[in-house]
């Protein structure tokens, strides 16, 4: 085997590498600018539940600034302050209703926690994913008030219609 043989192998693999390279950084751009611009809120936390990252969809739902969260534990911006504590007992995806805390107001979410591992599968951080149903909740009292309203109504009637019945009873 020739050096120049040798030598354009290496010219081509480092070729290679250098391309995977630029496909590999562009994916990392690719990930965190969707990481950040995605319109649900996100949280990127360290395996000890302090913040690392969010997206502008959190800064905006709870109205803080970036440099107010990051190196923040994550209980800090919610009522419930055992967060954390209570998906790890679980260490796996789950769901469970919080109220964040933002800078005006107590909001009802829903939190869902996954672990990031490496190759080794060791946890090195968590996503944390949070769905805002304050306005679902709303709603939901507003349909329950519209149904208690419509079922007095109801009785009502039902209670119009059964004295009428009497009435008309004792007339014959």
């Amino acid at each position: 085997m020739s050096l120049k043989y040798i030598g354009l192998n290496l010219i081509k693999k480092t070729e290679e590498s250098k391309r995977q390279k630029e496909d590999i950084e562009l994916l990392v751009d690719y990930i965190e600018s969707l990481f950040l611009f995605f319109p649900q809120p996100f949280i990127f936390l360290n395996p000890l539940g302090k913040i690392l990252k969010v997206n502008e969809a959190f800064l905006r739902l709870t109205d803080y600034q970036f440099f107010e969260v990051i190196g923040s534990s994550v209980e800090e911006f919610f009522l419930e302050k055992d967060v954390f504590e209570i998906f790890l007992k679980n260490r796996k995806t789950e769901k469970q209703e919080f109220t964040l805390i933002s800078r005006e107001k107590r909001i009802s979410v829903i939190l869902y926690l996954s672990s990031v591992k490496d190759e080794e599968e060791n946890i090195i951080g968590y996503f944390l994913a949070i769905s805002e149903i304050e306005e679902f909740k709303e709603r939901l009292q507003e349909k329950t008030r519209y149904l208690a309203d419509a079922q007095k109504a109801l009785l009502n009637i039902l209670e119009d219609i059964n004295e009428s019945r009497n009435m008309l009873i004792k007339t014959f």
